[in-house]
């Protein structure tokens, strides 16, 4: 009987360490979902079908994902521009990848995105992969403006050429 009392007791503490362990690690569930639903890129994770297992805020909002909806039955390259994407080439590498490439938000917007994957692993076996997108529209529009800039001031050194350029030809006229 005595033994049947430590076993029990035994085993009352081991279910209240589990516990503990396991409210250990929603609580670090808890401060990883906060912490991505407060970074304004796309934060996920996807099964090696491309299926979502994870996405945070941004990204459920920028796609038009309800809470309602099961994120396991929607595929990433539902919203990537699948000329530019495609799972196999994610695949090809084995620990991480860097991809440019266009994404739709819920209004069909095409916007540019550098995509950056990294495998993640169950027992020494890649089971999908985790990654961020990063809205490069404004680096883009950065590009853009600075290209402009750049030729401005070309057509402006330009033109100063041409009017010395012609001033010279008038002195020796």
């Amino acid at each position: 009987m005595k033994k049947q009392k430590n076993k029990i007791d035994e085993l009352e503490i081991e279910n209240r360490e589990l516990k503990e362990r396991i409210e250990k690690l929603e609580n670090r569930l808890d401060n990883y979902k906060n912490m991505a639903d407060s970074i304004p890129s796309i934060v996920f994770r996807i099964d090696l079908a491309g299926k979502f297992k994870y996405i945070n805020k941004a990204g459920t909002e920028l796609f038009g994902i309800n809470e309602g909806i099961l994120i396991s039955d929607i595929s990433i390259s539902e919203f990537i521009d699948n000329e530019e994407f495609d799972m196999d080439s994610v695949q090809e590498y084995s620990d991480s990848k860097h991809m440019e490439c266009f994404l739709f938000d819920k209004n069909k917007n095409r916007m540019p995105v550098s995509i950056f994957f990294s495998s993640y692993y169950v027992n020494n076996t890649i089971n999908g992969y985790s990654g961020v997108m990063i809205d490069t529209s404004k680096i883009r529009e950065f590009d853009l403006l600075r290209n402009f800039q750049y030729d401005i001031v070309a057509n402006i050194r330009d033109q100063k050429n041409l009017e010395i350029g012609r001033a010279s030809c008038r002195e020796r006229v």
